[in-house]
C-alpha cells in the first residue's frame, strides 16, 4: 500500500536515486549534471522551511516525492507557489503522482497560497495529463527553450488556482512538518 508522508533527511539518497535517473536519461529535467547530495541536502531544507515536501512509500521504499517551491522572487509573487514531482521511473503510471498531488495541493491551500504552476517539458503527456485532471490549465509553451539530449525542447507552462483572490490578501504562513 503506498504511504504518503513528509520527506526527512532520511530519504535524500532516494530523492537522489529518483531524479538522478530523469537527469540522465530524460529531458524532464533540465539539469544536465546530478546534484550533489549535500546542494540537494541545503535545497530540501530551505523548502521544507516554508513549503510542504512530501514522498511516496510502498512497503517502506520511496518511491517519489513531490513539493512546493517559492514561483519567483518578487515580492509581489508571495502567493504562487511552483510544484514538482518526480517518481520513480518503473512505477510511472500507477496513480501514485496523483496521491502525491492530491497531498500537496490540499496542504498548500490552508496556508493561503493563490496560485501553482508547473513547467513541464512539452513532449511529457503522461505529465500533462496528470495535470489537466488535477485542473491545472496551459498558459502558455516557451518553444525551443532548452536544450538536452542532442535536441532543443519546448516548456509548457501550466497554472491552477487554489484560493480565492482576495483584495487585500494575508501573507502565506509557512508549512510545518506534521
Amino acid at each position: 500500500m503506498i504511504h504518503i508522508r513528509d520527506a526527512s533527511d532520511g530519504d535524500l539518497k532516494s530523492i537522489l536515486s529518483i531524479y538522478s535517473y530523469y537527469v540522465r536519461e530524460t529531458a524532464i529535467s533540465f539539469d544536465l549534471e546530478i546534484p550533489d547530495i549535500d546542494d540537494l541536502k541545503r535545497e530540501m531544507h530551505d523548502i521544507r522551511s516554508r513549503y510542504p515536501y512530501f514522498v511516496a512509500e510502498d512497503d517502506g521504499t520511496v518511491i517519489g516525492f513531490a513539493y512546493a517551491h517559492r514561483f519567483r522572487e518578487k515580492s509581489g509573487f508571495n502567493w504562487d507557489v511552483e510544484l514538482t514531482v518526480y517518481l520513480s521511473h518503473n512505477r510511472r503510471g500507477e496513480g501514485i503522482g496523483t496521491l502525491l498531488y492530491g497531498k500537496l495541493i490540499e496542504a498548500l491551500k490552508p496556508l493561503g497560497y493563490r496560485n501553482a504552476y508547473v513547467s513541464i517539458t512539452g513532449d511529457n503527456e503522461q505529465s500533462l495529463i496528470m495535470h489537466e485532471k488535477f485542473g491545472f490549465r496551459k498558459v502558455c509553451t516557451l518553444e525551443n527553450t532548452a536544450y538536452k539530449m542532442g535536441i532543443w525542447h519546448d516548456l509548457v507552462i501550466m497554472s491552477k488556482q487554489l484560493c480565492p483572490y482576495d483584495d487585500v490578501p494575508s501573507a502565506p504562513i509557512p508549512y510545518r512538518t506534521r
